[in-house]
């Protein structure tokens, strides 16, 4: 009995794509949905999915991929300056809201004591039962 070789990953890569009907020249491995889309995990610093799950990879032919990957950046690219105009507002906002505050302290004068309503308790004036206003 003689000892079989071992078969490198490589060739057995290539077998298994061309017996899928892929041309092993002419196919990339795709992260599907791009890894700039996917959400992060605030623990572990990785992309929910992991960005090598077996589950979000797609072989694909290289032009499907630089389509794919053209679309992705312009919606990556889309998203971001969404993201950051809803910053600049924000800022422009905050900005307004605090010129606005300084104005209105700016403008503001000091009240001085005001008048007594006429007839009440601090008013120099005492109105009767009859309706008749006399002095105190």
């Amino acid at each position: 009995m003689s000892k079989r070789k071992h078969i490198p990953l490589k060739v057995q890569l290539r077998a298994a794509l061309t017996q899928l009907g892929l041309d092993p020249d002419n196919v990339q491995l795709d992260h599907d949905p791009a890894l700039e889309l996917r959400p992060t995990c605030s623990e572990t610093g990785d992309t929910i999915p992991p960005a090598n799950d077996p589950e979000f990879l797609v072989w694909r032919t290289v032009e499907d991929h630089k389509d794919k990957t053209r679309g992705d950046a312009k919606r990556i690219a889309a998203d971001r300056r969404k993201r950051r105009a809803e910053v600049d507002k924000a800022a422009r906002l905050a900005k307004a809201r605090e010129a606005m505050e300084i104005a209105v302290i700016a403008t503001s004068k000091p009240r001085g004591k005001s008048k007594p309503m006429p007839g009440s308790r601090n008013s120099k004036y005492k109105r009767k039962m009859n309706g008749e206003v006399v002095l105190r």
